[in-house]
Formats: C-alpha cells, sequence, structure tokens
C-alpha cells in the first residue's frame, strides 16, 4: 500500500485512470466505478467550494450509510476541510453542544436528522447528486497531507465527547498499520470487497474505509437489517469479502450459526474492533462464523495498539493480542513512576509515534479524564498486564477502577468472568457509594431466556472471590449505547443509584 498520498481522496482519481470501469462503491441498486466516483468526488468539492468552504473549516457529517455520504466525506477531505463525522441517533443538545464545541462552521443532515445550529445547516436529499450533476473542474486542496486534519470524535462513553486532532497523513498510516495485522490477500493486487455495516461515523469504520479507498476496491454500503439473518444473507451474497464488525453485530452471527459448518465460508477476514469480545465468544466466532476472524484494540488517538490472529485465538482467547509492530511507533506499559513495568504487571497503556494525534482539540480535554497527551506520548487510559509470550490483557479504564481494601479492581476482568456463562450476552459492572465511605459492586446484564437469577448468583459464587461480587444486579433487553454504539457507562452508573432489587 502506498503511503506517499497527499489527500485521502487522491487513489480515488488513481484508480479512476488506471481502472475507470472497477466498481467502487456500491449502494442497494446505485453502483459507482472508479470513473464514476472521481467525477461524483470533484463535483462535490467544487459544490463546497462554492457554498464558501474552505481549507481548515470545521465540516460535521450527520449521515448515515449511504453513497452521498461516503462522496461528501471523500469531498470534505479533498478540499481540505476538517472532517468531523458524527451519528445520525443524536439528540438536537447533543449535536448543539458539538457544534459548539468543535467550532462546527457547516453540517450536512440526512432529511431525518436533528436540526443543527451550525452556521450553515444543509440536508442532503435523494436528488442531491443529481443538483451538482452540472458542476465542472475540481476543488482539491493544495496542501500536504500533513497538514490536513480532522476531528475523530470520541465515544462519550466516559463523559463528554472529546474531539482528536487528526490529520489526513496519520489516518492513512494506520491504514496500513490496521491492514498488515489482516493479511488475508488484503492488498493492491487483491483488494476483495469490503462489507461496510454501518456508517463512518464510528471511527473503526472510517479506518476500514480509508483502507479499502487507498487499496482501490470495492465497497459495499449495507443498510441497518430488522434482523441478523436479513444482515446474514446480505453478506453471504458477495464473495472474498473482508467485514468489519462490533461485539453486538458478532452476537447475531452467532445466534445464525448453523449446528455444523461456519456461516461464512467465503469471507476472507471478519475483524471485530469498537469494544472486546469475551474469551467465549472469540472461541463461537473462529469456530462457527468464520476460521479468520480477527480482534484488533485501538483508539481514536492512535489506531491499533494490539491484534489477536485467529492462530492466537485457541491459547490466548481472553488476550487482546500483542501490540502491532510499525515503523517508528512505540507502544508500552507503564507504573505510576512512567516506567516500564515487567511481564505480569499491570500498567498504564501508553503510545508515541507518527500515528498519533496532535492532541485534542480542545485543550482542556487534556485535564479531564484518564485519556491525556502528555511530553509527546498519548495515553489512552486503559490499564493492561503484558504476559511472557508478549499478550496484552485489558485490565478496564483507570478511571473505571474500584478500591477495595487493598485492592483496585477493574470491572473488565469481573465481567469478562460472569460473561463465560454460556447464557450471559452482555455483563457490565459499575460502582455506586455503599453508604460507609466505600464502593459497592452494580452488575447489569442482558441474558438468555430462561437464566434465573439464582443461577446467576451461584456462577458468580463459583467464579468470583468476594470483594468482586456484584451486591446488585438488573436485568436488561439491552445496554445503553451512545451514538459510536459503545456502552453508555455514565448512564448505567446512575442507574445503579437507585438499584435496590434482585440482590
Amino acid at each position: 500500500m502506498k503511503i506517499s498520498w497527499q489527500n485521502i481522496s487522491d487513489p480515488v482519481f488513481h484508480y479512476a485512470s488506471m481502472y475507470p470501469d472497477r466498481v467502487a462503491l456500491i449502494d442497494g441498486t446505485l453502483q459507482f466505478t472508479y470513473q464514476q466516483l472521481a467525477q461524483r468526488v470533484a463535483q462535490a468539492a467544487v459544490y463546497l467550494k462554492n457554498l464558501g468552504i474552505r481549507q481548515g473549516f470545521p465540516v460535521g457529517l450527520v449521515m448515515g450509510n449511504h453513497a452521498a455520504h461516503i462522496i461528501l466525506s471523500l469531498a470534505v477531505m479533498r478540499i481540505g476541510a476538517v472532517l468531523v463525522e458524527l451519528p445520525t441517533d443524536i439528540s438536537v443538545p447533543d449535536l448543539s453542544a458539538r457544534v459548539t464545541r468543535f467550532k462546527i462552521l457547516a453540517t450536512f443532515l440526512d432529511p431525518d436528522a436533528p436540526s443543527s445550529s451550525a452556521p450553515l445547516a444543509i440536508r442532503i436529499g435523494p436528488g442531491w447528486m443529481d443538483d451538482i450533476a452540472e458542476l465542472t473542474g475540481d476543488a482539491r486542496a493544495d496542501a500536504a497531507a500533513a497538514a490536513l486534519q480532522m476531528i475523530v470524535v470520541s465515544s462519550g462513553s466516559t463523559g463528554t465527547p472529546k474531539g482528536l486532532v487528526t490529520t489526513q497523513q496519520q489516518r492513512m498510516l494506520r491504514a496500513e498499520t490496521w491492514r498488515a495485522q489482516v493479511d488475508q490477500g488484503w492488498t493492491e493486487a487483491d483488494p476483495c470487497t469490503l462489507i461496510l455495516l454501518a456508517s463512518p461515523a464510528l471511527s473503526m469504520f472510517a479506518q476500514t474505509l480509508v483502507i479499502q479507498i487507498l487499496l482501490g476496491g470495492t465497497v459495499v454500503l449495507l443498510p441497518k437489517y430488522e434482523t441478523s439473518i436479513e444482515l446474514v444473507r446480505a453478506i453471504q451474497s458477495y464473495e472474498a469479502t473482508v467485514c468489519p464488525v462490533v461485539p453486538g453485530i458478532v452476537r447475531g452471527f452467532l445466534d445464525c450459526a448453523p449446528v455444523e459448518g461456519v456461516l461464512f465460508p467465503k469471507m476472507r477476514a471478519l475483524v471485530c474492533a469498537g469494544l472486546p469480545l469475551t474469551g467465549q465468544e472469540k472461541w463461537a466466532l473462529v469456530s462457527r462464523v468464520t476460521p479468520h476472524a480477527h480482534e484488533i484494540y485501538g483508539s481514536g488517538g492512535f489506531g491499533a495498539f494490539a491484534h489477536l490472529g485467529p492462530q492466537d485465538i485457541a491459547s490466548h482467547k481472553n488476550s487482546c493480542g500483542r501490540p502491532v509492530v510499525a515503523p517508528g511507533n512505540v507502544i508500552e506499559l507503564v507504573g505510576p513512576d512512567d516506567m516500564p513495568v515487567v511481564a505480569g504487571v499491570e500498567g498504564r497503556l501508553r503510545v508515541r509515534g507518527p500515528n498519533t494525534s496532535l492532541g485534542f482539540f480542545n485543550e482542556e480535554d487534556n485535564q479531564r479524564g484518564a485519556e491525556t497527551f502528555i511530553d509527546g506520548w498519548y495515553y489512552p487510559g486503559d490499564v493492561l498486564l503484558k504476559d511472557e509470550a508478549g499478550y496484552f490483557y485489558l485490565r478496564g479504564r483507570s478511571d473505571d477502577a474500584f478500591v477495595a481494601g487493598a485492592l483496585t479492581i477493574y470491572p473488565q476482568e469481573i465481567e469478562d468472568v460472569i460473561a463465560r456463562h454460556p447464557d450471559i450476552n452482555e455483563a457490565i459492572i459499575v460502582g455506586r457509594p455503599d453508604g460507609k465511605g466505600l464502593v459497592e459492586l452494580v452488575g447489569f446484564l442482558v441474558v438468555r431466556d430462561g437464566l434465573d437469577h439464582e443461577a446467576v448468583v451461584a456462577h458468580c459464587m463459583e467464579n468470583l472471590p468476594p470483594m468482586k461480587r456484584p451486591v446488585a444486579v438488573r436485568y436488561m433487553e439491552a445496554l445503553p449505547r451512545t451514538g459510536n454504539g459503545k456502552i453508555d457507562r455514565p448512564a448505567l452508573k446512575q442507574a445503579a443509584l437507585n438499584l435496590t432489587v434482585q440482590r
């Protein structure tokens, strides 16, 4: 993969000249060759220029997983504006807060998206591409990739979302780091077909989209299906695919998996990111969904930290993988004194190198929460342990830790144990004051039909020491999530304060 492009949109035009008839984008009945996609991106760039949008202008997209979104995002980057991807299910107050927080000057929204307070707010309807079809020329920014920026917005699962200032160059460097972990023929010579199940508002889907654009492959945009089996059938209709997923989608796949064989025998690679799977789920994934399953652990401030490939799952399924290797990048665990820790000792993750974002858009965010930039290092806020073989084990976020007597307890380790029960789909542990100056643990569980509370208690009693057992449990059909699909822990912490049943 080339990493010398000066604009993420440039490969579209390169492949348009090299392979004009190669299919670039499929959106239902709409299909664009690379030549057609390049023409649309150029027209959209001119359209943005005519609106007065220039290099350095923050531009927010509140759009779903469809062709107009992809074309507009490429055009925003082409003119050098600062792309800010935002979720479609965002509320009016939250959208207004992000417009203010990131100084967004223009928003482009789906017809059913909430109202925007940006100075320029335009709804992109189904006839938008016809409206710009007569535009000619181009409006590419005359700037290097290191000077062109975007804002990667955090999920907000640990508080007010932060904006990570990231260059187009960094996004492309991360693309090669990601792709190298999934070496199943996902190359420029054989780019496969990328199945995009959600919009680029979620960072990991945006990252895989950039990979496919750089490789010159085909991107298939799928709508949101009502049932998992509908989604499965849509994916099965394509061959030689790479499919990025989040854990919630994986669980739907497992529900549809056959008793014998695997669900996706033609899939080149399934890549899970965003949140960790349990070890049990990873083993089920390679056994019943596809033997080419991968897990990538990373963040919007750096890209991939670690990778767990299908060959590692049998022996290290509870790990989040080994640190990824990329030129110039350093990934290490450090203690309270910021000195590297030895194998078997928990430490804070920190990274530096060319993949690392420049910092937060709002400087005060560097003083808020465990995620921070200090002396050239990026600390994402996670605590891990590395074993003698070099595998990472995620303990949790340092700002979610509980102090119980002499112990520091991370929710992740308790959640992993609870979720090993085959009839518990998801488990989240939060803390609340116990009235005596200490913290007690509260669990929120999504379980399969038929699992009763006594079975949950027995499972916890058998597998968790007393200090790590939840004192109260609430059963839910689904866990609350942020706009980026991550667990809304602040909402659960608030709910825990009022929970008194199912002790």
